[in-house]
Formats: C-alpha cells, sequence, structure tokens
C-alpha cells in the first residue's frame, strides 16, 4: 500500500532500454548485494537449466562498503563469467532503473536464506512479476498463488525451471 512505481514503462521499452532482447526469458535478481540474498542459488541453477532463451541478471550494488558483501560480489561476478546466460552488474540502481529492470523481468527470483520481509518481493508486484521466493521469515505472506514458494534452495532450479516452462505453482 506504501510503494508505487517511479517510472511507467513496458516491458518491451525496458527491454529495449537494458539491452534485453526481446525474445528470453529473463529471470531477475535484483537488490543489494550480500550473501543472505542467496543470488548465488540462482547463478548454480542456472547451470542446471537446459534452455538457451533462459537468461538471469544480477543487478545490485553492495551495502555500506561492508567487507563480507564485497567478497560475495566478487564472487558472483566470478561464477557469472563462467555462463554467458548469465549477467552480473554491480551497480546502484535508481528508483527509475530499479523500475525498468522489474518491467524488463519475467520472473524475480529471491532465494534468500533469511528475510524478515522483502521489498525486492513487494516492488516485483507492483509490476505484477511473478516471483520465486524461499519459505523464511515473513516471504510467503507477501506472494500469492501465481508465485512459487521453495522449502530449500536445492528445489530452486526446478521452481526456476518450472516457472520457465510457464507451470503453475499448484503443480509443481
Amino acid at each position: 500500500a506504501f510503494l508505487y512505481r517511479y517510472r511507467e514503462v513496458d516491458r518491451h521499452t525496458a527491454r529495449d532500454e537494458l539491452g534485453v532482447p526481446q525474445d528470453v526469458f529473463l529471470f531477475l535478481c535484483i537488490g543489494f548485494l550480500s550473501e543472505h540474498k542467496g543470488f548465488h542459488l540462482a547463478v548454480e541453477a542456472m547451470k542446471e537449466i537446459d534452455n538457451p532463451a533462459a537468461r538471469l541478471t544480477v543487478v545490485g550494488s553492495v551495502r555500506d562498503d561492508d567487507a563480507a558483501a564485497t567478497a560475495y560480489a566478487s564472487r558472483l561476478r566470478s561464477m557469472a563469467a563462467h555462463d554467458d546466460r548469465v549477467e552480473f552488474l554491480e551497480q546502484f540502481l535508481s528508483d527509475g532503473e530499479y523500475d525498468t529492470w522489474n518491467a524488463a523481468a519475467d520472473v524475480v527470483v529471491a532465494p534468500y536464506l533469511r528475510a524478515f520481509s522483502s521489498s525486492v518481493v513487494a516492488r516485483a508486484r507492483l509490476f505484477g512479476r511473478r516471483v520465486i521466493v524461499t519459505d523464511v521469515g515473513g516471504l510467503t505472506d507477501q506472494v500469492d498463488a501465481n508465485d512459487i514458494v521453495i522449502g530449500e534452495p536445492d528445489d530452486l532450479m526446478g521452481a526456476m525451471q518450472a516457472a520457465l516452462q510457464g507451470v503453475r505453482p499448484h503443480d509443481v
């Protein structure tokens, strides 16, 4: 109720602006970089997805010059370098840029290892994006029947594959 779009942009325009091909299925991990958010799990899951149309973009920045988060960003950069379907963009996003990425995405992936809630999930919902979340904290309270909740990080690849194939959560 307290969130709003900072930018009205459609999927096609957002993808043109970001250089994302129109014909790919874009998974998005977005936000501040920290290991507890589990973005590395999404990168690992992409290795197992055998579909050339699938792409994953991890975009975000380190908050407050945190040494552990900086090391995590370096790890993500290295992991992404080994898969041409994974893009890692370390950058702070303005609210408008954040909205552009949400508009461009097909599914927002929030494979958090720890969390009470997530503004990432809430903002994805503003754009009607499906989300994949782990069953931690209050994340399941932020999703609806169209989204996919996984119990364990090992279930992420299957959830991403299901989303890619258009399978609805009750069929997973």
